[in-house]
């Protein structure tokens, strides 16, 4: 059985600081390093493994939601990087949304995108390209064009106007 990470035992194991957003141990030894913690995932997060107990298996924790923790105490949805930097773990650069909200902070095309464009899709029929954007759970069609850069120009209008606290 593992340890709950509460405030009260991440704050007993680690220091944190809200500015670099890097964590330290309280107590090094044990296998445990001098200087900033954690490992970079090939996704770009960091990750720190932390062991509360001893004989406990120890838990991989995304270093964002530790420094959430650490702040907050509580971790009710997910934590979003607002600069879009996913190994930026400062505390200013970290804020709380529901899942919709973290998809709507996308800055790049998601790698099966054959366009590599954000929002946009060629129509072979119309001889088009179209953009597009989902808003509140449905897909809204915002128009076909015939250059990829008015396409994408149409979808970062429309982005920023459904989507105001996204950073692009």
């Amino acid at each position: 059985m593992k340890t709950e990470l509460s405030q009260d035992v991440v704050q007993e194991l680690v220091k944190y600081d809200p500015i670099t957003g890097y964590f330290t141990w309280r107590k090094p030894g044990l296998g445990r390093r001098k200087g900033a913690m954690g490992t970079v995932n090939p996704m770009g997060y960091r990750y720190i493994t932390i062991t509360v107990r001893p004989l406990e298996l120890p838990q991989k924790i995304l270093a964002h939601r530790l420094a959430w923790i650490y702040t907050y105490g509580s971790l009710d949805n997910e934590i979003d990087h607002i600069n879009g930097n996913k190994d930026d773990n400062s505390i200013s650069n970290l804020r709380e949304v529901s899942r919709a909200g973290n998809q709507q902070n996308f800055r790049k095309a998601r790698s099966d995108n054959a366009l590599g464009v954000l929002g946009v899709s060629w129509r072979k029929d119309k001889q088009k390209y179209r953009a597009r954007i989902v808003v509140e759970g449905k897909e809204t069609h915002i128009g076909y064009f015939d250059t990829l850069k008015e396409a994408s120009a149409a979808y970062l209008r429309t982005k920023r106007l459904y989507h105001p606290t996204c950073t692009i």
